[in-house]
């Protein structure tokens, strides 16, 4: 009875994933209402992992294979708990495969490294801080995302 009187009164999160495609300094993007990458909320009782993987696979078509550790964002106001993945193709996949494979998602283009954020952000008019902690954690890690 107390665990369940714990659980209806303590807040809840949502999960969800982001992946970083990588490829030869390239990143893969995608545009729905402006630049970004691929990812979504996780299914219940979906692993975070294999949830940036079938993200990847649903909106671009592509199979990837994540690497390295996720940088995990926790964000308490927005009551979302994000796991970044960055990721590369999976063996013998052209990276010239990649195409929109969802109705939401409008065009896939891949662009130099250096240049990614500032296109995303440039498109979205606004600054995208959590995508940013791919080059501040490069190993991955755990943030408390603050506003």
């Amino acid at each position: 009875m107390r665990e369940t009187l714990v659980r209806a009164t303590s807040p809840s999160f949502t999960l969800g994933t982001v992946c970083r495609v990588e490829h030869d300094g390239r990143v893969e993007t995608e545009y729905r209402h402006g630049w970004g990458f691929p990812g979504g909320l996780i299914d219940k009782g979906e692993r975070p992992d294999l949830g940036g993987i079938r993200e990847i696979r649903e909106e671009v078509g592509l199979e990837v294979v994540l690497t390295g550790e996720p940088v995990v964002i926790i964000d308490s106001a927005s009551r979302l708990v994000d796991f970044l993945y960055r990721a590369e193709l999976a063996d013998g996949v052209d990276p010239e495969s990649a195409r929109p494979s969802s109705v939401e998602v409008k065009g896939v283009k891949w662009v130099a490294e250096d240049e990614v954020i500032d296109l995303i952000e440039f498109s979205l008019g606004r600054p995208t801080p959590k995508l940013r902690y791919f080059d501040e954690y490069p190993d991955g890690g755990l943030v408390f995302h603050q506003r």
